[in-house]
C-alpha cells in the first residue's frame, strides 16, 4: 500500500471497511454510452474541483467550453453521484482492504472530472496496486501534483498509464511531468483531416491507445459540441404501455404508443433512445 509521507491511514472495523467498500463500487460508473461502451470509470466533480471552476472561467481555456459542466447542469442525477464521488475519494486515503476486486480489464480515472489532491491521486494509486491485471488510465491537467507526491515517497503503479489533457483547443503540447506517457488534444472540426484524428473513430475497449504502453503519444479527439448535448430517455415497453426512463431510472414518461412517448420525452428536453 502507497501512503505518503505525513499522511495516515484511519483504523477500520470489520464492518466500516464492508460499508466503504460498497461504497466505493456504487461510486463506479458502470454504464457509460458512446466511445465509452463498455467501460468503467470513477469520476469526480468539475463543480468541487478549485482548478476546474478557474480554468472553467479562463475563456481561453478549453475548459471554457466543458462537456462534463455542460451535462452535469442538464443531468442532476449525475451532479450529486459525482460530488458524493469527490468526497468518498479525496477527503482521506483509503485502507487498501476496502477497494473493490474489478470484474473488468480496463478503467478510467476520471472522465468527468480530474485530480483535487495528493489524496485523491494515491487513492487511485492503491486501487491499481489492488486490481494489478487491470489496464488503468487516468487523465488530467493537474501534473504539478506528480512531483508533490514523488516528494512524499509515492510511485506510479506499473499498471497506470497517464494521459496529460493539452490546455487549448488545436494545440499539442510536450508531457510536464515524467510521469506521464501520452498527451491528449481536443481539435475543433476545421482541423479535421483523413488519418489525422486517431480517438472516437472506435470504442474505447477496442482501441485500447490510451491504455498501452506502446500506443501512440499524441492522442487526438474532434471537439464535443456541450451545447447540443441532451440528457436521455430510454424507453421499454412494459404491459402493453412505452415507459420513459432516465439512467437514475426516474420515469419520464408513460404512454401507449412509442409515437406519443417520445414526442412526450422531447417536449420536457430530452432525447428518446430504445432501451439496450
Amino acid at each position: 500500500m502507497i501512503i505518503p509521507k505525513g499522511y495516515k491511514v484511519p483504523k477500520l472495523s470489520k464492518l466500516a471497511i464492508m460499508v466503504i467498500k460498497q461504497k466505493l463500487f456504487e461510486s463506479l460508473c458502470k454504464d457509460h454510452d458512446g466511445k465509452m461502451l463498455g467501460m468503467w470509470s470513477v469520476s469526480t466533480s468539475p463543480f468541487m474541483n478549485p482548478y476546474c471552476i478557474a480554468r472553467h472561467k479562463n475563456g481561453n481555456s478549453i475548459c471554457s467550453k466543458c462537456f462534463s459542466i455542460a451535462l452535469n447542469e442538464q443531468r442532476p442525477e449525475l451532479r450529486e453521484k459525482l460530488e458524493r464521488n469527490t468526497v468518498l475519494w479525496t477527503t482521506e486515503i483509503i485502507p487498501i482492504e476496502c477497494f473493490p476486486i474489478l470484474p473488468v480489464t480496463m478503467f478510467r480515472f476520471e472522465s468527468f472530472g480530474d485530480l483535487n489532491n495528493i489524496i485523491q491521486l494515491v487513492n487511485y494509486f492503491n486501487f491499481c496496486l489492488v486490481n494489478p491485471d487491470v489496464k488503468f488510465a487516468l487523465w488530467t491537467k493537474n501534473t504539478f501534483l506528480f512531483k508533490m507526491a514523488r516528494e512524499l515517497g509515492v510511485i506510479k503503479p506499473k499498471n497506470l498509464e497517464i494521459v496529460e489533457s493539452a490546455p487549448l483547443f488545436n494545440t499539442e503540447i510536450d508531457p510536464t511531468d515524467e510521469w506521464v506517457d501520452r498527451v491528449f488534444v481536443v481539435y475543433t472540426k476545421e482541423y479535421f483531416e483523413a488519418d489525422f484524428i486517431n480517438c472516437g473513430l472506435r470504442k474505447c475497449v477496442e482501441c485500447q491507445n490510451c491504455y498501452k504502453t506502446d500506443g501512440p503519444k499524441v492522442i487526438k479527439e474532434l471537439v464535443k459540441s456541450a451545447q447540443r448535448m441532451k440528457p436521455r430517455a430510454y424507453l421499454t415497453k412494459v404491459d402493453g404501455q412505452w415507459v420513459a426512463r432516465q439512467k437514475c431510472g426516474a420515469i419520464v414518461a408513460i404512454n401507449r404508443t412509442k409515437k406519443e412517448c417520445e414526442k412526450e420525452c422531447r417536449a420536457k428536453g430530452l432525447v428518446p433512445e430504445k432501451a439496450r
